[in-house]
């Protein structure tokens, strides 16, 4: 299917709608094709993180490191380090 740059984006739901079906919508711009929208496959479709799991993640990363990270924290350094800079 070939649609307008002007189509698309006055009926983008509608096309990326189609395109979940299955549809390969090219999108042109002055009758040429300039691009296309086309749906992703299962294997793309597990490899995008929603922004929970993302956070859900970095959570665990900063929770396995906290046993190996001792001290202040670097902002309480970089502050106390600028205090004994001052004249």
């Amino acid at each position: 299917m070939q649609a307008s740059i002007r189509a698309v984006k006055d009926r983008f739901s509608e096309f990326v709608r189609l395109a979940r079906r299955g549809e390969e919508i090219i999108v042109t711009f002055h009758d040429k094709p300039v691009a296309k929208l086309v749906p992703l496959s299962a294997e793309e479709g597990k490899q995008t993180t929603g922004r929970q799991a993302l956070l859900a993640e970095l959570t665990e990363l900063r929770d396995s490191l906290a046993d190996r990270c001792a001290g202040a924290p670097l902002s309480q350094t970089v502050v106390d380090s600028r205090k004994g800079a001052r004249y």
